[in-house]
């Protein structure tokens, strides 16, 4: 007699326990391996990348994963299936996956609190010494399994530049992961945000060391209310800035009002894993169904 296909209650719950897409970077940690803050599936995909020859491959990023192999990954991993990469995934597969686990993350890797405020510093500071000085700082309060996971692919990254200088430099490394680590949602016609936070990604790949390394420097009480008090500045004048164009942009008394408003729609800036990767051209805008 053929079982029936319906999945118990205790299978069900099995399989929402195993599942890794989709779930918050603190409820995996505690689910998996609590002294372990990067998610197992990263750690086992660069680990392949590294440890099978992915480093030494010219085009690394600029091939995809095949869709079904990478889909098919995906349910083993959420299954809590054991997959050996080597025998069942090529490099390709590996890298696709490993983005479309940052890009599932219902908060990015840098959550949107901080990123305000990461936006905020890169625009209004030109000193390059103390932008990197409060950057440093500000990442600093980033959860520990998010800053952990951040620093282990800015270390992976670093790495692949570090093979492949003339061919995927910081920046252009940065174009591909930037938008997958902050997951960026704007306007279609404004890629600003996009260019900043390519800019901090290419930053923190480009000084590994200085900022996630070199623990010599150390935060006095002062140091870390003036930082604060700064960020929160800058928030505060940015706020103005925004309420007096505002004003600027009010019509005339007597002046005919259009009714053709722009419709504004808000879209998810991130390259598809299965489609073409090519880092010079601008990273498209993509509705997340």
């Amino acid at each position: 007699m053929r079982k029936s296909s319906s999945p118990s209650l205790s299978n069900c719950n099995s399989v929402l326990a195993n599942k890794i897409f989709g779930i918050p970077l603190d409820e995996l940690q505690q689910g998996g391996h609590p002294d372990n803050e990067v998610p197992f599936i990263v750690r086992h995909v660069v680990d392949y990348i590294e440890e099978h020859g992915g480093l030494e491959q010219q085009g690394l990023f600029q091939v995809n994963g095949n869709a079904e192999t990478v889909e098919w990954l995906r349910q083993r991993y959420d299954s809590g299936e054991e997959v050996d990469l080597v025998k069942e995934a090529d490099v390709p597969s590996a890298i696709s996956l490993l983005r479309f686990f940052l890009q599932e993350l219902p908060e990015p890797v840098i959550p949107g609190s901080l990123h305000i405020n990461l936006m905020q510093l890169s625009q209004d500071y030109s000193n390059e010494d103390e932008f990197g000085r409060k950057l440093r700082f500000l990442l600093q309060q980033l959860p520990p399994v998010n800053y952990s996971l951040l620093k282990f692919l800015c270390r992976f990254l670093a790495n692949v530049a570090s093979h492949h200088e003339e061919i995927w430099s910081a920046n252009s490394l940065a174009a591909v992961f930037g938008p997958d680590v902050f997951h960026i949602y704007t306007d279609v016609e404004d890629l600003k945000e996009q260019e900043i936070v390519s800019r901090i990604m290419a930053g923190l790949l480009e000084n590994y060391y200085e900022f996630f390394e070199n623990e010599e420097e150390d935060f006095s009480s002062n140091d870390l209310s003036s930082i604060t008090e700064q960020v929160n500045g800058l928030s505060e004048e940015e706020e103005e800035d925004e309420k007096l164009e505002h004003i600027e942009e009010l019509p005339e008394e007597g002046a005919e009002k259009s009714n053709d408003m722009p419709e504004v729609v808000q879209l998810r800036m991130t390259e598809s894993i299965l489609e073409t990767n090519s880092v010079t051209a601008s990273t498209r805008m993509v509705v997340k169904k």
